[in-house]
This record gives C-alpha cells, sequence and structure tokens, in this order.
C-alpha cells in the first residue's frame, strides 16, 4: 500500500501567535524519529434520543474529542530527552501536521492537540518505542499565507473573494495600520440559493497612523481592540463597547460554510495608505 501522508510536531509557546517553535518530523529513520500504528483520525458522534411511539427522535449530537495515538520510534535516548525536553517546554501544548499528497499535490493539515500521555519502553532492536496519546484542542484546519490588502481614501470598499468549502464558519483575524483614519467599516456578502451580509462598522474613534487595529472572530480569542507599541511598551485600547460599535450589526464575523463569500473593507479620513493582514482558518471534521 502506498503511504499517502507525513507526519510532523510543532511544539511552540503560548503567545507564539504564529505557531514558529520546533518542528520534529516522524516519517522515516532519517528524521527525528518515525511514526506507526497511528490511530484516531476519523471521528465519532455523541448523540441523545427521546423514544416517540415506535420511533427514536435524535435530541441533540454533537462530535466527541476522540485522542489520536501513535507509537514513535526513536535511535537513542538523548532523543528520547529532547522530545520530553520539547514537551515540557511547550507546556504539553503542541500543532499536529498531517500532510497529505494526491494528485500531485501536497496539503498541510493541521490540528492543536493537548499531549496527555507519554510512554517508554526499554531499547529493543536498536530503538525505543515510545507511546504518544494526543487530545484535540481543535477539529483540522489548514493553513495558507496571510492575504495582504490595501486601501486609500475612496468610497470604494476594497474586496477580497473567498470560497469556504469547508465544514464550519471561518474564523477571520486581521490588522489594519499604515495611516490614521476612522469610520472603518468591515462586511462579509455571501452567495448560495440567497445572499447574506454581516457588517462590523466602527464609530466616534480614531486611529493613528501610530496605532494598529486588531480584529478576531476566533471562538477561543475574541477582540476588536486598538494597539500602540513605543518605546517598547504596549498599549492596548478594548473597542468591544457601545460607544464604537452599532449592536444592531453581529460584530464578530466569520465566513459562512460551504459558501463563495466576498469580504468588503472600507474606512475614510485616511492620511495615507492602509495596510490589511488578513488571517484566515478553514475547519474539517476530518480529512
Amino acid at each position: 500500500m502506498e503511504k499517502v501522508r507525513r507526519i510532523s510536531l510543532r511544539f511552540y509557546q503560548d503567545g507564539d501567535e504564529n505557531k514558529t517553535g520546533q518542528v520534529i518530523s516522524l516519517n522515516s529513520g532519517k528524521d527525528f524519529g518515525m511514526v506507526t500504528d497511528l490511530q484516531g483520525l476519523g471521528f465519532s458522534l455523541a448523540a441523545s434520543y427521546s423514544q416517540i411511539g415506535n420511533r427514536f427522535v435524535l435530541n441533540d449530537k454533537k462530535i466527541n474529542q476522540d485522542p489520536i495515538s501513535f507509537n514513535i520510534y526513536l535511535k537513542t535516548y538523548k532523543r528520547y530527552k529532547e522530545l520530553a525536553d520539547y514537551i515540557k517546554w511547550a507546556d504539553y501544548k503542541v500543532t499536529l501536521h498531517y500532510d497529505i499528497e494526491f494528485d500531485g499535490t501536497v496539503k498541510d493539515f493541521r490540528r492543536d492537540m493537548l499531549i496527555s500521555n507519554v510512554g517508554k519502553t526499554e531499547k529493543v532492536n536498536k530503538y525505543l518505542c515510545i507511546p504518544i496519546q494526543l487530545i484535540p484542542l481543535s477539529f483540522w484546519y489548514d493553513y495558507k499565507a496571510d492575504a495582504r490588502l490595501s486601501i486609500s481614501n475612496s468610497d470604494e470598499y476594497v474586496q477580497y473573494e473567498f470560497d469556504n468549502d469547508s465544514d464550519f464558519d471561518c474564523e477571520i483575524q486581521f490588522k489594519v495600520y499604515g495611516g490614521s483614519f476612522n469610520n472603518f467599516e468591515f462586511k462579509i456578502v455571501s452567495s448560495n440559493d440567497e445572499f447574506e451580509e454581516k457588517i462590523y462598522q466602527m464609530k466616534n474613534i480614531t486611529i493613528s497612523s501610530s496605532e494598529v487595529l486588531e480584529y478576531s472572530s476566533k471562538d477561543n480569542e475574541f477582540y476588536i481592540r486598538k494597539v500602540l507599541t513605543s518605546a517598547g511598551n504596549t498599549q492596548i485600547t478594548d473597542l468591544l463597547k457601545s460607544e464604537y460599535l452599532d449592536f444592531n450589526n453581529e460584530n464578530i464575523l466569520k465566513i459562512p460554510a460551504r459558501k463563495n463569500s466576498i469580504l468588503m473593507f472600507k474606512a475614510s479620513n485616511i492620511s495615507s495608505k492602509l495596510n490589511v493582514v488578513l488571517e484566515t482558518k478553514k475547519f474539517w471534521v476530518s480529512v
């Protein structure tokens, strides 16, 4: 059977937004180690039912947080010590990389995990066998380089097309910087069977040329804020307040699943060209 996947682990520390850290490959004897007996890449459901007559009616269902497990074979005790040090350094958190190759294309899928169990055997046939168990902290997502847009003084929206073909609404993060501006607006227009519009609109505040507007709709990290960094000091102003937002709008926006969407940005009273750095993540139940 042809091997169609590659496995690696990326260890990082909290505060490392790009999750750079330390990467170890686990695919052959030439790598840091080699993975075998990989289990748990699929999914299972938990469901509750009510009996109505001779039928059972589904009340609720959710996807289980099933663990992923595998064995890592290492050549030396030194490698085990390095692995254990990486795990402790990263506070037991890791990103699992699962690279799948088909039709001549390699796709890099990732999943944030907690290392819940590490075993250790004696050395047999020149290798240490290290059983590992991971608990998912996210679903699978793909990684793409940031999109970079620019906004100038104009009544026209700057547009960015996005096809969310994943299983979930897509979270968004962006930063806006460069010149001073106000009256910032961000909206998502989606269409498949019908049009849907979501809007975030900032009011009653000016972002100076030395400040950055930061926006996040991540499930575990909602924020709308402006950030000023000067002489090594960082000052953060929370903009999730009624004096800055129109709460008739949704404000915390995600790109709808299985829809083609256009992301639209506009600002007014711009002193010089604005840069928009946009990051999105698509999530899947299984890959």
